[in-house]
């Protein structure tokens, strides 16, 4: 992967923002990868105004369509197409540009080709959005449909085949772009679990999953040949592409469905209800929830929720990953019997110190001018508003404008390395050239690489932050698993969950740090910029204190947070699970028709 200049950061839109001198727009369906966004910027001249289909929807419509006719006319407008998955949604983005005032329209291939978009082909795509929006209005409607008949039917009484060894792992999320964060990790971790443990797996998903062994059979549903607009509407269109595709398997073949939920698919709940076989649902939080308070409230947020509940009522055993989930889908109606509860976890022989050589560690800091003696301090995440990169972005400004002779004598450097909703904010506040020498941004990169920035780092920092509406965290974060795998210093929110497994850390402001000789992590509270800049000045300036952290946390995650110990845990609940017959297969087929 490339370096991506820090000293030149990207102007991503905002509404609100200045765009008329503008000499370059890219309007892209999601944040793209470091290296693929330093080619677009060797096209574009380098100072582009960085526009995502998410940006656009945050906006609103009206807000959307002020903001794209304040366009400099003058200015083009590139389209990137950085992988083959994403091209699907070139008609909708080609749409999108037919609303700015640019007079030329410019797409780019995934081999930084340009190619000039000529006015039919924005009016044949304008003509494909308009039926995918039809079809997926009629998607909706069916799904509001069965969600009304599977609320009313009780759910299906089934025992799982003790006759197979196969299942089927059900990811129905339709995503797109580079394949990041901690949920690329956790499918693959309970895949290759699965695996380890004696079981044929079937992976389905919409497209190639990485990190996943080759001995996981790999079921790509496909995209959607036309977009929608509203975007939600592909989320519909999608769940029954899904079943289409999965309903001709052999489901008598398979012990039990694995699904990971995700927002507006009930696939899980119509197979299991076709091949009478249990469903294990992996419930990570409810999106609609999400949405309305890390985002943008879905436009089909009752839906969404109707939707949401059809899985909880339907599924065997639902999988959450903390005791804040456990209880709130209890409190939804899930009979406590159905629950499985376990924390995320980490595949130890992926991230592990010894995964990385030395001079692969050394050739990620000499792509981004980081001294080989350097403490080097890293953030990795999405950048999303439970990450707190806003909080920690607010103590190295602290330490660079309050400190920087002490930065200078321990060679501090600091790494931010990802993208997402709060990057705006971190390069608002630590972004500019007089950060540059002590910042570094890396962008996006792939969840198979993360290990190797990891590796480079001397100090992990996970500065989650509660919930503003005031309920529990719910979260548990799978990098902070990755950074004990591996055997780093670490800074932690003392935050629920996260709280709770490095219980045994050093409290800044309550502790002794000799008073721990194995704690596992420093933690400080939440949201607390002092607390952070303290954190990290203890733990630069004691090595010695970094390598016992280190040590720490991973003999405590190798005794209790692999993979394997998570997917043990669900099969141990599902043993005995013995019940009735099921439906007659007439009724259950009569459901997904």
């Amino acid at each position: 992967m490339d370096r991506v200049s820090s000293s030149r950061p990207r102007r991503d839109a905002n509404p609100n923002m200045d765009t008329k001198n503008a000499t370059a727009y890219v309007l892209s369906a999601y944040s793209l990868s470091a290296g693929f966004q330093k080619e677009v910027a060797r096209e574009t001249g380098g100072d582009a105004t960085y526009i995502s289909a998410s940006d656009l929807r945050r906006m609103g419509p009206r807000g959307m369509f002020r903001f794209l006719r304040k366009m400099n006319r003058k200015a083009a407008l590139f389209i990137p197409l950085e992988d083959p998955q994403s091209e699907s949604l070139y008609p909708l983005l080609l749409a999108l540009a037919a609303l700015s005032s640019v007079d030329r329209i410019v797409a780019i291939g995934a081999n930084c080709s340009l190619r000039k978009v000529r006015r039919l082909e924005v009016i044949s795509a304008i003509r494909r959005v308009g039926m995918g929006t039809i079809a997926g209005m009629f998607a909706a409607a069916r799904s509001l449909f069965a969600a009304i008949l599977l609320l009313r039917r009780p759910r299906q009484q089934v025992a799982p085949s003790h006759y197979s060894r196969r299942i089927l792992y059900l990811n129905a999320n339709y995503w797109f772009g580079v394949r990041v964060g901690g949920s690329v990790g956790h499918i693959a971790g309970v895949a290759n679990a699965f695996l380890d443990l004696g079981y044929d797996v079937d992976l389905a998903s919409a497209g190639p999953q990485p990190m996943v062994r080759p001995a996981v059979r790999q079921i790509h549903i496909g995209g959607l040949g036309t977009q929608a607009y509203p975007i939600e509407l592909n989320l519909f269109r999608f769940h029954w592409r899904a079943l289409r595709r999965l309903r001709t398997l052999p489901g008598n073949g398979y012990q039990f469905i694995y699904q990971r939920m995700s927002l507006f698919n009930f696939t899980g709940v119509a197979l299991s209800w076709l091949w009478r076989i249990p469903l294990i649902l992996e419930y990570n939080g409810s999106e609609v929830w999400i949405a309305r308070n890390w985002g943008k409230p879905l436009l089909f947020s009752r839906l969404g929720a109707l939707l949401e509940d059809v899985c909880l009522r339907h599924a065997h055993r639902v999988v959450v990953v903390s005791q804040a989930l456990a209880d709130e889908v209890v409190e939804r109606g899930v009979d406590s019997a159905r629950v499985v509860c376990y924390p995320n976890c980490v595949d130890p022989s992926l991230f592990s110190p010894d995964a990385v050589s030395e001079s692969a560690a050394a050739e990620v800091r000499e792509r981004y001018g980081i001294p080989a003696d350097a403490v080097l301090i890293a953030f990795v995440g999405t950048f999303g508003r439970w990450h707190g990169a806003p909080v920690l972005a607010e103590a190295i400004r602290n330490l660079v404008d309050r400190d920087p002779a002490w930065l200078e004598q321990y060679k501090v450097r600091f790494a931010m390395i990802g993208d997402g909703a709060t990057m705006p904010t971190v390069r608002k506040l630590i972004g500019g050239p007089e950060y540059a020498r002590w910042v570094v941004f890396t962008g996006l990169v792939p969840q198979s690489e993360t290990v190797k920035y990891l590796a480079a780092s001397d100090i992990l920092m996970s500065p989650h932050v509660a919930n503003a509406d005031g309920s529990r965290f719910f979260g548990s974060p799978t990098k902070l698993f990755e950074y004990m795998a591996m055997g780093k210093g670490i800074v932690a929110s003392d935050l629920d969950q996260i709280g709770e497994i490095l219980a045994e850390g050093i409290r800044i402001g309550s502790d002794d740090p000799g008073s721990r000789p194995s704690a596992p992590a420093v933690l400080v509270r939440p949201g607390n910029v002092v607390d952070l800049e303290q954190a990290i000045r203890l733990l630069v300036e004691n090595p010695a204190l970094r390598r016992a952290i280190g040590a720490g946390a991973r003999a405590q995650l190798l005794g209790n947070y692999t993979w394997r110990h998570h997917v043990e845990h669900i099969l141990d609940s599902m043993e005995g699970h013995q019940v009735p017959d099921a439906l007659p297969a007439t009724e259950n087929s009569a459901l997904i028709a």
